[in-house]
């Protein structure tokens, strides 16, 4: 029994040897449970031997996450904090930059470059353009003009997940403007609120390259009825806008909507939408791309404001005096409920656009308990 214990021990030794012996290939490619896999499967192809057991793997897994481990910890020490990089002066441009890092290259540590978009708060990316030189500089390419950027250094020392260090980030740093805007605006949605309307919202392109000045909507017939109709081009949108009304168009026809930014620079990409006018013979016209109504029934009617004035004042105040908040706070839900009951109703009978209701009832709601808690 003690010579079998021994015999165990040892060979518990030697696979724990054998992994301290694979650490190398874990460093930066690979686990040690992976290494160790690999190392006994060549062995038994090249060897009679049979597939390794699961003591003898786990042995192996330990040993090499100890000599890696140690070797981590000797390249930490080695490379120290990590400095802050900064900008070289007269060195940036619109698409590149040098920075200063103070901070000496290790053998065998990998080095990358992160960079943040502050302009959309885009998280931290890799920046694969980034050449680490070994005088302390490192050279970015392919950054994308008028846009603000922090980067930061992370070194990988090893595959372990303990062993990453990063540098602080930057100040922010803008690339200067150049060209035209090289991407579209995103158009969000194109409607119909009318046979003669259009209407469009959208968000500003991802990368303008310099200050907006305008947009500009372009409106193209298109199908056999379009022949005589002529294309409609609206310039000068102001740059802070993100949506337009369109009139005085043709209705039951077919419009190609195509929107384009334009900077100090000149005019950018376009962004297109087809989108055709209802029949007039309609008389609803909602906007289902929006989701919200556009004609309905106006929410300030003689009758809605004449009870508002009059009635809601004689039911609080004559029919229900009270005076205290928990009584004040019933007088509104039954109120609430009997709003609830009548727009049911109104829903039912008059086929009005759900979206207009609610918007409707937000705002009765939000005017009732400021009315009765002012009392």
């Amino acid at each position: 029994m003690h010579v079998a214990a021994k015999a165990s021990l040892v060979s518990r030794t030697s696979t724990c040897y054998s992994g301290c012996g694979l650490y190398k290939s874990a460093i930066h490619t690979s686990s040690c449970q992976k290494v160790c896999l690999t190392s006994y499967k060549q062995n038994a192809s090249t060897h009679t031997h049979q597939g390794p057991g699961q003591d003898e793997v786990r042995n192996c897994v330990r040993g090499c996450i100890f000599a890696l481990e140690d070797y981590s910890e000797s390249k930490m020490f080695q490379l120290g904090e990590l400095s802050t990089p900064t900008v070289v002066g007269q060195s940036l441009t619109h698409s590149s930059v040098k920075l200063r890092w103070q901070t000496s290259l290790v053998e065998d540590v990998t080095f990358k470059l992160h960079k943040k978009m502050l302009d959309w708060d885009s998280g931290w990316h890799l920046h694969p353009d980034a050449k680490f030189l070994p005088n302390e500089f490192i050279e970015l390419t392919n950054l994308q003009p008028y846009v603000t950027y922090r980067f930061k250094v992370v070194a990988l020392i090893s595959s372990l997940p303990n062993y990453i260090q990063e540098s602080n980030e930057t100040v922010q740093i803008a690339t200067k403007a150049f060209g035209a805007p090289s991407t579209a605006p995103q158009i969000r949605y194109v409607s119909t609120p009318s046979p003669t309307v259009i209407s469009l919202a959208w968000h500003p392109p991802r990368f303008t390259n310099n200050r907006l000045i305008s947009y500009k909507i372009q409106l193209r017939p298109v199908g056999t009825a379009a022949k005589s109709q002529v294309s409609t081009t609206i310039n000068d949108i102001p740059a802070n806008a993100t949506s337009w009304v369109v009139s005085n168009l043709q209705s039951s026809l077919s419009y190609t909507i195509s929107l384009s930014a334009i900077n100090l620079n000149g005019e950018g990409p376009t962004s297109s939408r087809t989108v055709t006018t209802p029949n007039p013979g309609n008389g609803k016209y909602i906007d289902h791309a929006a989701h919200q109504c556009m004609l309905c029934p106006s929410l300030t009617s003689v009758p809605i404001r004449w009870f508002w004035h009059y009635k809601f004042d004689i039911i609080v105040k004559k029919i229900l005096p009270f005076n205290t908040p928990t009584k004040l706070v019933f007088v509104v839900l039954i109120i609430i409920i009997i709003i609830i009951i009548i727009i049911i109703i109104i829903i039912i009978t008059f086929e009005i656009n759900f979206n207009c209701i609610c918007y409707f009832l937000y705002l009765v709601v939000a005017v009732i308990a400021i009315k009765v808690f002012k009392e």
